[in-house]
């Protein structure tokens, strides 16, 4: 399952935490390392996390080659390097499979 938990890995320390019934605060100052205000920029703290989710894609695949029998790729979150040399650009593309049962309101875990 992609779990907050196993996301945390691959965010800075402290930068996710559960903080009581049915709350999962994100703290985005840890995330950047800067001291963020409404105002600022949402673009770094965004980009660090599709960063975490690509990371952690990445190394679900790697543990699911490495099964016995080998387990498909999944699917969830990639980061490509796009653009030219002089002006490069990160492109992530998150994918979410639907369950057609309820459309929209249900996505599926790759992982599951």
């Amino acid at each position: 399952m992609i779990s907050y938990s196993a996301i945390a890995d691959y965010l800075p320390s402290n930068s996710l935490e559960f903080v009581g019934t049915g709350q999962v605060k994100l703290n985005l100052n840890q995330i950047t390392g800067n001291s963020l205000t409404l105002d600022a920029s949402a673009i770094e703290g965004i980009l660090k996390i599709l960063e975490a989710l690509a990371l952690y894609t990445d190394a679900v695949n790697t543990e699911r080659a490495a099964a016995t029998p080998p387990l498909a790729p999944i699917e969830f979150c990639e980061k490509h390097l796009t653009g030219t040399p002089d002006a490069p650009n990160f492109q992530y593309v998150v994918t979410a499979s639907i369950n057609s049962q309820s459309f929209i309101n249900n996505v599926v875990d790759p992982t599951a």
